[in-house]
């Protein structure tokens, strides 16, 4: 009797394993194309997505070359539609800017970076906004707040 009710426990163990692990048509996966990072390039983050595309970010650090960061615009069906490139230090309108990091903000992209006054020791972050259709920054950059540093801290 025990061996009976031993091999009931097993067989019904094993059916119930068999149906949990058959595959149901309707729960099934199609995989879009891979998301590829350039060489020397890491996807680094999420900004965030709009009604059509979704938008990335990644970093890009190479020796004896431009580093920087990437913003990749991908459609829905996860093709890849644009990139622009951000570099790491760059100058504009005389100041030495540092790109800190691109977010989404109001279905917007917006790029903040950063600079360091080395005469006032202060340290100031900016922000501009990006278009969306050319991932270009529009306009010129507007402070958002400053804050004293000291260089030996």
């Amino acid at each position: 009797m025990t061996k009976s009710i031993f091999h009931f426990i097993v067989i019904a163990f094993l059916l119930n394993i068999k149906l949990v692990s058959a595959q149901n048509p309707a729960c099934t996966v199609k995989w879009g194309p891979e998301i590829e990072a350039q060489r020397g390039e890491n996807i680094s983050g999420w900004i965030g997505e709009d009604e059509d595309y979704y938008y990335l970010s990644s970093l890009k650090f190479a020796m004896f070359k431009k580093s920087g960061l990437s913003i990749k615009k991908i459609d829905h069906k996860l093709n890849q539609v644009a990139t622009a490139f951000v570099e790491q230090e760059y100058k504009e309108a005389g100041e030495e800017f540092y790109t800190e990091r691109v977010d989404f903000l109001n279905e917007k992209l917006i790029l903040f970076s950063s600079v360091t006054d080395k005469k006032n020791k202060e340290y100031i972050l900016y922000w501009k906004w990006i278009d969306s259709k050319t991932l270009a920054p529009i306009g010129t950059f507007k402070k958002l707040f400053s804050t004293p540093y000291d260089k030996n801290s």
